[in-house]
């Protein structure tokens, strides 16, 4: 279940008065976002507003949002124009359940008209001009407003519900993260070349060899492998970097370009997790420029302590796109991809391009051939 959620909207359309029932009922915190700014800047908002004006005070209501974003177990209120700022509804969805609690100008306007002295933003305006304001920011605002993970309606939906929804959720897959070998580039033969190669020549007494290393990164081979001799290591390294820079094809796994397409379109981020290292990584950009504006994030084997099968590259990766394991959905081909998958508790879908689909199957929790006529909407 959700640990934290955020109710957004205009002024008047319930937030505390919702959030502290359904906290209440759950045996939440209730944390009203206004007065947590207040009791961080040590003085109230209008103050803190005359003051330093709006840039200062929205610095201070993002910090202090990064702050919520760790709490467990809260219900937040946050004020009608914290979602509108600083990415602030995109830290909110990364960290939480975020609601949108949609009232119409109309109804608003009812239910601010007596108590416009304790607004200062309505507090100059007359009964008739109320709405007319209201709707024109809305409307303003309305497009952050949307990009909560639920819009109901706080009209008339009863309070009870809101606790169904926090009970019931389970946060939506936003984030693709992809293994590059054999799952976004046809590269895992060419692999068993080079590595046969360097197997028949340094280990003949594992025939095996190229299967052995497969999803693991070049430090854990070399120490598993070659520990101990730099020399040898080195020697190894020529080996293969001289092959990926001059003998290797960097070809698609078929449909993958549509499928990576279809996904940035409909608004989901992209990672490649990979195993390699940089220096493969500039061999790969030379070859296929394009490849990295397909994606928002790159995990080379820099970046993480532990190779697959450890989760460490995948929960890497979600960190880089800003959102929680469950919200990320990994595509793997490998039996050490597959497990890290799973041990990052990401929903792992296998890729029968190297390993057949006997060997998969029981690693995943879907299986595909490759990508061809294959939609975001089957994981997403």
């Amino acid at each position: 279940m959700v640990d934290r959620v955020f109710l957004i909207g205009y002024m008047g359309s319930g937030k505390s008065t919702i959030g502290r029932y359904v906290a209440k009922d759950l045996g939440w915190r209730f944390i009203d976002m206004d007065d947590f700014v207040e009791s961080r800047i040590g003085c109230s908002i209008s103050e803190f507003f005359a003051k330093n004006g709006e840039e200062a005070f929205r610095r201070e209501e993002t910090e202090a949002l990064k702050c919520l974003a760790a709490e467990k177990n809260v219900i937040v209120a946050t004020g009608g124009g914290a979602p509108c700022f600083g990415g602030n509804v995109d830290v909110m969805n990364a960290s939480g359940l975020t609601i949108f609690i949609n009232v119409a100008p109309d109804e608003l306007a009812k239910r601010l008209a007596p108590a416009k002295a304790k607004r200062p933003l309505i507090a100059g305006k007359s009964d008739d001009e109320l709405e007319g304001f209201i709707a024109g920011q809305l409307k303003a605002r309305e497009p952050f407003y949307r990009k909560a993970v639920m819009v109901v309606d706080g009209a008339s939906l009863p309070f009870s519900a809101y606790k169904m929804f926090i009970e019931a959720f389970e946060p939506p897959k936003r984030a693709a993260l992809f293994d590059l070998d054999g799952v976004i580039l046809d590269t895992e033969s060419q692999y068993d070349i080079i590595w046969g190669r360097i197997g028949k020549k340094y280990h003949p007494e594992m025939p095996d060899f190229h299967k052995r290393i497969k999803g693991t990164t070049l430090t854990s081979i070399f120490d598993n492998y070659f520990g101990g001799d730099e020399a040898l290591q080195a020697e190894v390294g020529k080996m293969l970097w001289d092959f990926e820079a001059e003998e290797m094809k960097y070809e698609f796994i078929p449909g993958v370009k549509n499928f990576i397409t279809s996904l940035r379109e409909a608004g989901y981020k992209t990672a490649i997790v990979t195993s390699s290292d940089e220096s493969k990584m500039k061999s790969v950009r030379r070859s296929v420029p394009e490849l990295y504006d397909m994606f928002d994030a790159v995990v080379t084997s820099e970046l993480t302590e532990h190779s697959k099968p450890a989760p460490d590259c995948y929960l890497t990766g979600a960190r880089l796109l800003g959102f929680q394991p469950s919200q990320c959905v990994v595509f793997e081909d490998s039996k050490n991809g597959l497990l890290a998958g799973r041990a990052a508790k990401m929903f792992t879908v296998g890729l029968a391009t190297t390993f057949p689909r006997s060997v998969v199957e029981p690693l995943a929790d879907d299986v595909i051939d490759n990508f061809v006529g294959v939609s975001p909407a089957r994981f997403f």
